[in-house]
């Protein structure tokens, strides 16, 4: 039997600590794994600690304290399967306002309180979907294409001090941060703050903009930079279009040199590499790079499947890793790379890519859809048929409405699911909005996805695992 105790280690500790403000008026918990379910505001960017107590925000805690995660994006999460949620800590290196705003926020999680006196202990800002790279395995461009929100406002959230001087990490992030001009003047703001100090500023961005903030970088004292970065050379910029090897290169360097000349020990480079088709060759080259220039960290990563990746997925399709015959030879060489630096962290990472591609026999396609899914969706397929449609927003909007519009006498419409509680038993072009859990006892015949790429495969995997219904799904 589960104690009171045992409950509590299995409660995650994301939901007291860390909030995400997003550019399309969007915020939810900080968590890598969480699914596609957040809070929504309408009108200017709320104030922080508002956003962090909002109804959603209370909601989603007294959920997640009662271990009742229906109707919460951390349903069926794998760190909660394995165990291995976040829990309360103490860093090593806080200001004393910072440590007491997490050990208080520790309190508020282990009472269960869904109202909180604590502030956020990290925040992350997604200033902007724009981006000068137009990459082969993005998972944005729908985003681009149908979602039209202006970038946060940097003055909005620079006057919010009593909030950010509490964080310990300020993580700015987009499609790509350093385009923005409203993140670039968040970032001199925080950087001429005195306050802000010792509240350390990570930004995920491709670097090659990177030349462009590192004077203004050189006023903090904790910097995390995050770059994201796939093969070397030619082959870098081929999957990165519009990128340019030598200018990274450039930038990183230069980075670099500015940590050493000011003594900055605080100041700390890591590199997310998506290991598909055309950046694996490259994989023990970009190790040497990266290891060399004793880089903290380097996340190897597989691909978001997307409409137009299946060829680059070496994890799926099995052509796409016969392309690659010598994929064995190449991790092993990448392994003995790591092995000279003495990087047992990454020999273990390599050592399981190889366990897991040598599992590559037979092409997954379940989670990739047709290029274009109003080709699936003409008469002779749907007529007569139950249909129900996964998803009421933006892409909705732009990609479906019409061709509902112009279909509805050919089917039977059981209405539209949506993951957003907020929206359920409303109604949307004068059908319901269903919860997840309704879809069950609707029986459809066919699920039409409305939403952007990014999500349908967490969508496909809560449709068949955990609601367990087995039918078409476009």
């Amino acid at each position: 039997m589960m104690t009171d105790n045992d409950h509590q280690m299995l409660r995650c500790f994301d939901p007291w600590q860390g909030l995400v403000i997003s550019y399309n008026r969007r915020s939810w918990v900080n968590c890598c794994v969480y699914a596609d379910i957040s809070d929504v505001w309408r009108g200017d960017f709320p104030d922080l600690q508002a956003a962090w107590n909002s109804p959603w925000f209370q909601r989603l805690r007294t959920k997640v304290a009662s271990g009742e995660l229906k109707g919460t994006g951390c349903k069926g999460c794998i760190m909660l399967r394995q165990q291995s949620v976040p829990q309360p800590y103490t860093p090593a290196d806080g200001t004393p306002i910072q440590i007491d705003n997490l050990a208080l926020a520790a309190k508020h999680w282990k009472a269960g309180d869904a109202i909180l006196k604590s502030a956020p202990a990290e925040l992350f800002f997604t200033f902007t979907a724009a981006c000068n790279l137009r990459c082969v395995m993005c998972s944005q461009e729908d985003i681009r294409e149908y979602e039209k929100y202006p970038d946060l406002c940097a003055e909005h959230l620079l006057t919010q001090e009593d909030v950010i001087e509490k964080a310990l990490r300020v993580r700015v992030s987009g499609g790509e941060p350093l385009i923005s001009r409203e993140c670039v003047a968040f970032i001199q703001g925080f950087a001429r703050n005195k306050r802000f100090r010792h509240t350390c500023l990570s930004i995920v961005s491709n670097g090659l903009l990177l030349n462009n903030v590192l004077d203004v970088l050189r006023q903090l004292e904790k910097v995390e930079l995050i770059i994201s970065a796939d093969g070397v050379g030619v082959a870098y910029e081929k999957v990165r279009r519009g990128g340019n090897w030598e200018k990274l290169k450039a930038n990183i360097d230069a980075f670099l040199h500015l940590k050493q000349v000011l003594k900055k020990q605080r100041w700390g480079l890591s590199f997310n590499y998506i290991v598909m088709r055309d950046t694996l060759p490259c994989l023990p080259e970009f190790l040497e790079f990266a290891l060399a220039r004793d880089i903290d960290k380097v996340c190897l990563m597989g691909l978001d499947p997307t409409r137009n990746t299946f060829k680059q997925d070496i994890y799926r399709n099995p052509t796409a890793l016969a392309a690659v015959p010598e994929w064995k030879k190449i991790i092993g060489a990448a392994v003995q790379v790591c092995a000279s630096y003495q990087h047992t962290e990454l020999i273990h990472t390599l050592t399981s890519l190889k366990d897991r591609l040598e599992q590559v026999r037979e092409v997954d396609q379940s989670v990739y859809a047709c290029a274009d899914p109003i080709n699936l969706l003409k008469a002779d397929n749907i007529r007569g048929k139950r249909v129900l449609i996964w998803g009421t927003g933006g892409y909705y909007r732009q990609h479906f409405a019409e061709w509902i519009k112009d279909h509805k006498n050919m089917v039977s419409y059981l209405g539209f699911v949506d993951n957003d509680d907020s929206k359920w038993d409303s109604r949307c072009e004068g059908f319901v909005i269903h919860s997840p859990t309704e879809v069950v006892d609707l029986k459809p015949d066919m699920i039409i996805l409305a939403v952007t790429r990014q999500f349908r495969d967490i969508i496909r995997d809560q449709i068949r695992h955990e609601l367990g219904v087995h039918t078409t799904v476009i």
